[in-house]
């Protein structure tokens, strides 16, 4: 009888320590606002730079908030088409840290002064991208480009983790310099629409985006 009661004992304990632990993973502090490069692990994973659905764009030397893509060679080859594009796209996550919200988050960003890249020239804001036909062998079939828009804010949907800063890189135009340009973009903080700010995570609230010939 003593038996029992002994190991039902430190079967309790080993169960009290285990809901500790499983409790400190769960996030409770308040909530803040960050970059996150979701190809970093895709590229480890594959051992080689990779090539976007979206934006057609060769990939490499990336970090947590960072990204260089290369607008030539390769880069320009629709998967769609097989030929040469004029224009490509690609995108920035912003993700919220801490738990799924019922209400949108606008999130504010600023382009760095430090900025190399120039607005109408190297990138563009566009108000979303989208797949509307996989299958489709021509690239208006494949991707739907929403308008250019002066950028400043995205939005993080209800009940999600993260939202995206859309970006369109034209192919054409001026050369680039033999070390490119970058696009430095710095998360101000947020909103929810009952009004409640969100501050930007101090470590990951600027994201540079570095243009490659």
């Amino acid at each position: 009888m003593k038996k029992i009661i002994n190991t039902s004992i430190i079967v309790i304990a080993l169960f009290v320590i285990w809901a500790c632990k499983k409790e400190r993973l769960v996030y409770n502090g308040p909530l803040q606002l960050e970059f996150k490069n979701i190809y970093l692990e895709m590229q480890a994973s594959l051992g080689a730079p990779t090539v976007r659905s979206f934006g057609i764009i060769t990939e490499f030397n990336t970090t947590l908030t960072s990204l260089t893509v290369s607008r030539g060679g390769v880069a320009n080859i629709s998967p769609f088409t097989g030929t040469s594009q004029p224009v490509l796209f690609d995108s920035i996550r912003v993700q919220l840290i801490g738990p799924h919200q019922e209400q949108p988050i606008t999130v504010n960003y600023t382009v760095e002064t430090e900025s190399t890249a120039q607005a109408g020239i190297h990138y563009n804001f566009v108000e979303s991208i989208r797949h509307i036909n996989r299958r489709a062998k021509t690239t208006l079939g494949a991707v739907l480009v929403g308008s250019v828009i002066a950028g400043g804010s995205t939005v993080i949907p209800a009940n999600s983790s993260h939202g995206y800063i859309y970006l369109q890189i034209p192919n054409t135009g001026p050369a680039l310099p033999a070390n490119g340009v970058n696009l430095i973009l710095r998360i101000t903080g947020g909103t929810l629409g009952d009004g409640r700010n969100i501050k930007a995570a101090a470590n990951y609230s600027v994201f540079t985006y570095n243009i490659r010939p």
